[in-house]
């Protein structure tokens, strides 16, 4: 009975925590409202995560390899996917992961915390 209890102990920790990334998405509109919303995990392991959520049309990406601290972050235009900015890196000094993406007047940003 220790043994499992010692397997499973190992294993909790040796595996990060599913909430460890969280990411917002946000939208601000050429008269200085805004919209956000929260990135919603659809796939993680113990080496990676994704997170994704919609404002309108546009879509916001996180993907990231929790090994090496690596992220990149999307923000894309609908339907077509086809403007949009990628920005990759890694979490600052502070916890945190960013990425922006301005269209004349209106602006995109993505800020994970961990």
């Amino acid at each position: 009975m220790k043994s499992i209890v010692g397997i499973f102990s190992i294993l909790f920790f040796a595996i990060p925590s599913l909430a460890e990334v969280t990411c917002e998405g946000y939208r601000q509109f050429p008269d200085l409202t805004s919209k956000s919303v929260t990135l919603e995990v659809v796939f993680e392991t113990a080496m990676q995560i994704k997170l994704v959520a919609d404002i309108g049309d546009i879509h916001y990406l996180v993907n990231g390899d929790k090994t090496t601290g690596d992220y990149y972050t999307i923000i894309s235009k609908g339907p077509e996917y086809i403007e949009g900015s990628i920005a990759s890196g890694t979490f600052n000094s502070h916890g945190q992961l960013k990425g922006s993406w301005v269209i004349g007047s209106e602006i995109f940003k993505i800020v994970c915390k961990k």
